[in-house]
């Protein structure tokens, strides 16, 4: 019976398939309205209105660029190391070797001090005789400049009767009694081997118990400051 329906109905059911096909590619192919454009305008917008955004202040930071490259290390000049008095070496730093490194100030030698305090002892010896001979003589002027007035009343007093060349003698004195003290103090100093840079040793011959003359080397050394690269 259904074979019999679709027989006699056959050409309706393929027209009407026909045109509903027609209809269906007719709406798929049509343009877009204005209205759908602007609502899928206004969904897209939306939809970017949503989107997260993160914002990242940068840090300032300092950077140093790291650079390889090679090259030879070369010393400008070195320095003969030397005692400025004689004696006998009583001591010697550890850094006092081939390849040590020392500080500026730092005593490298030390030599034998007793002879030296005691020229300084008899220096400032010296210059305490010498003070109390200018007193004396201070003294002796005074009671002649006293001596004189009582004789001759106003009159004025002779050089040689206040004994001024003799003052003058015993300021003399002084000042050579204590210029002599500076200079023993200032050897007393130098009995303490040391340099004025911060450096390394390269050679080094001496050893405690040697004796050293002013003047005599027994090494070399060089300042860092000294110490150029070259690439």
């Amino acid at each position: 019976m259904m074979n019999q329906f679709f027989s006699q109905h056959a050409g309706r059911i393929q027209i009407g398939a026909i045109a509903f096909l027609l209809v269906l590619t007719f709406f798929m192919t049509r343009p877009p309205s204005v209205e759908d454009v602007l609502t899928e305008a206004e969904g897209r917008a939306h939809n970017a209105d949503k989107q997260h955004v993160t914002v990242i202040r940068p840090q300032a930071t300092t950077t140093v660029p790291l650079i390889k490259t090679t090259g030879t290390m070369e010393v400008r000049s070195y320095i003969t190391m030397s005692p400025e008095v004689s004696g006998r070496v009583i001591g010697v730093s550890d850094a006092l070797w081939a390849g040590g490194a020392f500080d500026a100030g730092e005593v490298l030698l030390r030599i034998d001090p007793d002879d030296f305090e005691l020229s300084l002892e008899q220096a400032r010896a010296d210059v305490a005789a010498a003070e109390a001979t200018l007193k004396l003589r201070a003294a002796e002027s005074e009671a002649a400049i006293e001596n004189y007035a009582l004789l001759n009343g106003d009159a004025v007093v002779p050089p040689l009767v206040a004994k001024e060349p003799q003052i003058d003698q015993a300021k003399a004195q002084l000042f050579a009694a204590q210029a002599r003290e500076k200079v023993a103090a200032l050897a007393l100093s130098r009995t303490k081997f040391s340099l004025p840079f911060a450096g390394q040793v390269t050679e080094s011959s001496v050893a405690a118990g040697q004796l050293l003359s002013q003047g005599q080397s027994f090494g070399r050394a060089f300042a860092n400051q000294s110490v150029e690269a070259t690439v």
